[in-house]
Protein backbone atom coordinates (compact mmCIF):
# COMPACT_ATOMS: atom_id res chain seq x y z
CA UNK A 1 0.00 0.00 0.00
CA UNK A 2 3.00 2.54 0.57
CA UNK A 3 3.36 2.73 -3.26
CA UNK A 4 0.17 3.94 -3.72
CA UNK A 5 -1.34 6.37 -1.93
CA UNK A 6 -2.00 8.48 -5.49
CA UNK A 7 -4.24 5.62 -7.38
CA UNK A 8 -6.17 5.02 -4.01
CA UNK A 9 -6.92 8.64 -3.97
CA UNK A 10 -8.25 8.44 -7.05
CA UNK A 11 -10.26 5.19 -6.99
CA UNK A 12 -11.89 6.53 -3.70
CA UNK A 13 -13.08 10.40 -5.49
CA UNK A 14 -14.17 8.30 -8.39
CA UNK A 15 -17.01 6.50 -5.52
CA UNK A 16 -14.95 3.09 -6.78
CA UNK A 17 -15.38 0.65 -4.10
CA UNK A 18 -12.82 -1.81 -4.10
CA UNK A 19 -12.65 -4.90 -2.07
CA UNK A 20 -8.85 -5.05 -2.81
CA UNK A 21 -5.82 -2.57 -4.04
CA UNK A 22 -2.77 -4.17 -4.43
CA UNK A 23 0.84 -3.75 -5.89
CA UNK A 24 4.01 -5.36 -7.32
CA UNK A 25 5.37 -6.98 -10.66
CA UNK A 26 2.99 -7.38 -13.10
CA UNK A 27 3.62 -11.32 -13.49
CA UNK A 28 2.76 -11.33 -9.74
CA UNK A 29 -1.18 -10.12 -9.52
CA UNK A 30 -3.26 -12.65 -8.87
CA UNK A 31 -4.70 -15.34 -11.59
CA UNK A 32 -8.42 -15.51 -10.28
CA UNK A 33 -9.08 -12.11 -9.43
CA UNK A 34 -12.59 -11.06 -7.65
CA UNK A 35 -14.88 -8.57 -8.88
CA UNK A 36 -13.61 -4.98 -8.12
CA UNK A 37 -9.94 -5.77 -6.90
CA UNK A 38 -7.48 -3.15 -8.01
CA UNK A 39 -3.82 -3.78 -8.92
CA UNK A 40 -1.14 -1.83 -10.24
CA UNK A 41 1.82 -3.11 -11.42
CA UNK A 42 4.96 -0.85 -10.83
CA UNK A 43 6.88 -2.77 -13.65
CA UNK A 44 4.79 -2.03 -16.38
CA UNK A 45 2.97 0.82 -15.20
CA UNK A 46 -0.28 -0.67 -15.71
CA UNK A 47 -3.17 0.07 -13.43
CA UNK A 48 -5.73 -3.27 -13.63
CA UNK A 49 -9.38 -3.64 -12.64
CA UNK A 50 -11.63 -6.34 -11.94
CA UNK A 51 -14.76 -6.21 -13.14
CA UNK A 52 -15.96 -9.78 -13.42
CA UNK A 53 -14.26 -12.34 -11.16
CA UNK A 54 -11.44 -14.44 -12.51
CA UNK A 55 -10.64 -11.53 -15.25
CA UNK A 56 -8.51 -8.45 -14.93
CA UNK A 57 -9.18 -5.36 -17.44
CA UNK A 58 -6.56 -3.29 -18.23
CA UNK A 59 -7.36 0.04 -17.47
CA UNK A 60 -5.08 1.94 -20.31
CA UNK A 61 -6.67 -0.02 -23.32
CA UNK A 62 -9.69 1.80 -22.21
CA UNK A 63 -8.59 5.56 -22.50
CA UNK A 64 -6.54 7.42 -24.21
CA UNK A 65 -3.29 8.53 -22.33
CA UNK A 66 -2.19 12.12 -22.49
CA UNK A 67 1.37 10.28 -23.85
CA UNK A 68 -0.69 8.85 -26.57
CA UNK A 69 -1.21 5.73 -28.03
CA UNK A 70 -3.61 4.08 -30.81
CA UNK A 71 -7.23 4.26 -30.46
CA UNK A 72 -9.37 1.35 -31.64
CA UNK A 73 -12.48 2.78 -32.42
CA UNK A 74 -13.97 5.87 -34.11
CA UNK A 75 -13.99 9.24 -32.23
CA UNK A 76 -16.82 11.10 -32.33
CA UNK A 77 -16.34 14.93 -31.95
CA UNK A 78 -19.37 16.20 -31.10
CA UNK A 79 -18.43 19.64 -32.40
CA UNK A 80 -15.38 20.35 -30.44
CA UNK A 81 -12.00 20.98 -32.33
CA UNK A 82 -9.02 19.13 -32.53
CA UNK A 83 -6.03 21.89 -32.21
CA UNK A 84 -2.39 22.10 -31.60
CA UNK A 85 -1.65 19.64 -34.98
CA UNK A 86 1.84 19.49 -36.13
CA UNK A 87 2.41 19.77 -39.84
CA UNK A 88 1.93 16.59 -42.02
CA UNK A 89 4.16 14.68 -43.57
CA UNK A 90 3.05 11.33 -43.88
CA UNK A 91 0.67 10.30 -45.96
CA UNK A 92 -1.47 8.44 -43.24
CA UNK A 93 -0.92 12.34 -40.87
CA UNK A 94 -4.07 14.86 -40.44
CA UNK A 95 -4.07 17.90 -42.29
CA UNK A 96 -4.64 21.40 -41.15
CA UNK A 97 -7.02 24.03 -42.19
CA UNK A 98 -3.62 26.23 -43.19
CA UNK A 99 -2.80 23.06 -45.70
CA UNK A 100 -6.17 22.69 -46.98
CA UNK A 101 -5.77 26.33 -47.30
CA UNK A 102 -2.36 26.16 -49.44
CA UNK A 103 -3.37 24.03 -51.56
CA UNK A 104 -6.63 25.39 -52.36
CA UNK A 105 -5.15 28.66 -53.25
CA UNK A 106 -2.64 26.42 -55.90
CA UNK A 107 -5.72 25.68 -57.44
CA UNK A 108 -6.63 29.13 -58.27
CA UNK A 109 -3.46 29.77 -59.45
CA UNK A 110 -3.79 27.05 -62.09
CA UNK A 111 -4.71 28.62 -65.46
CA UNK A 112 -6.32 27.82 -69.00
CA UNK A 113 -5.73 29.43 -71.82
CA UNK A 114 -5.60 29.39 -75.77
CA UNK A 115 -3.43 31.63 -76.90
CA UNK A 116 -2.91 32.71 -80.32
CA UNK A 117 0.01 30.78 -81.76
CA UNK A 118 1.46 30.14 -85.11
CA UNK A 119 3.49 27.22 -86.63
CA UNK A 120 7.00 27.52 -86.85
CA UNK A 121 7.39 29.82 -84.35
CA UNK A 122 9.75 29.35 -81.13
CA UNK A 123 7.51 29.70 -77.57
CA UNK A 124 9.35 29.54 -74.27
CA UNK A 125 6.96 28.73 -71.18
CA UNK A 126 8.05 31.55 -68.50
CA UNK A 127 5.14 30.80 -66.06
CA UNK A 128 7.83 29.41 -63.56
CA UNK A 129 5.43 26.28 -63.44
CA UNK A 130 5.30 23.03 -65.65
CA UNK A 131 3.10 23.57 -68.38
CA UNK A 132 1.02 21.44 -69.91
CA UNK A 133 -0.58 21.97 -73.95
CA UNK A 134 -2.58 20.25 -75.64
CA UNK A 135 -2.46 21.21 -79.64
CA UNK A 136 -4.69 20.21 -82.29
CA UNK A 137 -3.61 20.00 -85.76
CA UNK A 138 -5.50 19.36 -89.12
CA UNK A 139 -3.66 17.92 -92.33
CA UNK A 140 -4.14 16.70 -95.99
CA UNK A 141 -2.24 13.98 -97.36
CA UNK A 142 1.09 14.04 -96.68
CA UNK A 143 0.43 16.86 -94.02
CA UNK A 144 3.28 16.05 -91.25
CA UNK A 145 3.57 18.20 -87.98
CA UNK A 146 5.68 17.26 -84.81
CA UNK A 147 6.16 19.04 -81.20
CA UNK A 148 10.01 20.01 -80.45
CA UNK A 149 10.97 20.52 -76.70
CA UNK A 150 14.25 21.66 -75.06
CA UNK A 151 15.64 23.79 -72.38
CA UNK A 152 17.77 25.74 -75.40
CA UNK A 153 16.38 27.35 -78.20
CA UNK A 154 15.88 26.38 -80.80
CA UNK A 155 14.49 22.80 -79.19
CA UNK A 156 15.71 20.08 -80.63
CA UNK A 157 13.58 17.14 -79.15
CA UNK A 158 10.61 15.91 -80.87
CA UNK A 159 7.48 14.69 -78.01
CA UNK A 160 4.90 14.64 -80.29
CA UNK A 161 4.02 13.98 -83.67
CA UNK A 162 0.72 14.26 -86.41
CA UNK A 163 0.95 12.41 -89.79
CA UNK A 164 -1.70 11.83 -92.18
CA UNK A 165 -1.18 9.53 -94.97
CA UNK A 166 -4.42 9.92 -96.49
CA UNK A 167 -6.60 11.79 -99.02
CA UNK A 168 -8.80 13.12 -96.51
CA UNK A 169 -8.11 15.48 -93.55
CA UNK A 170 -7.20 14.32 -90.19
CA UNK A 171 -7.25 16.14 -86.90
CA UNK A 172 -4.34 15.04 -85.03
CA UNK A 173 -4.03 16.11 -80.98
CA UNK A 174 -0.32 16.29 -79.18
CA UNK A 175 -0.29 16.86 -75.44
CA UNK A 176 3.09 17.64 -73.84
CA UNK A 177 4.77 19.50 -71.07
CA UNK A 178 6.67 21.71 -70.78
CA UNK A 179 9.22 22.77 -67.54
CA UNK A 180 9.64 26.35 -66.87
CA UNK A 181 12.08 28.47 -68.85
CA UNK A 182 11.74 25.37 -71.76
CA UNK A 183 11.24 25.87 -75.24
CA UNK A 184 8.50 24.17 -77.51
CA UNK A 185 7.69 24.77 -81.24
CA UNK A 186 4.99 23.45 -83.77
CA UNK A 187 6.94 22.59 -86.40
CA UNK A 188 5.63 21.53 -90.22
CA UNK A 189 7.39 18.51 -91.44
CA UNK A 190 5.42 18.44 -94.83
CA UNK A 191 2.46 19.77 -96.25
CA UNK A 192 0.46 22.59 -95.40
CA UNK A 193 -1.46 21.67 -91.74
CA UNK A 194 -2.85 24.36 -90.25
CA UNK A 195 -3.96 24.80 -86.13
CA UNK A 196 -7.34 23.84 -85.34
CA UNK A 197 -7.08 23.72 -81.22
CA UNK A 198 -4.31 25.98 -79.06
CA UNK A 199 -4.78 25.36 -75.19
CA UNK A 200 -2.12 25.40 -72.62
CA UNK A 201 -2.90 25.35 -68.47
CA UNK A 202 -0.18 25.74 -65.94
CA UNK A 203 0.73 23.04 -63.16
CA UNK A 204 0.88 23.18 -59.68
Amino acid sequence: MGDLPDWFTQIQSATLRATSIQGGLDADKSAGPVAEDVYLARDTGILYVCFVSGTWTNIGILYLLLAGGTMSGAIAMGTHKITGLDAPIANADAARKVDVDTVDAKLDDVTVSQPTRALDTIYQNTTGKLKMVAIVARTLGGGNVRVLNGSTSPPGTTVARSYNGNAEPIYGTMTFRVPPSWYYELETVAGTPTITEWTEWDEL
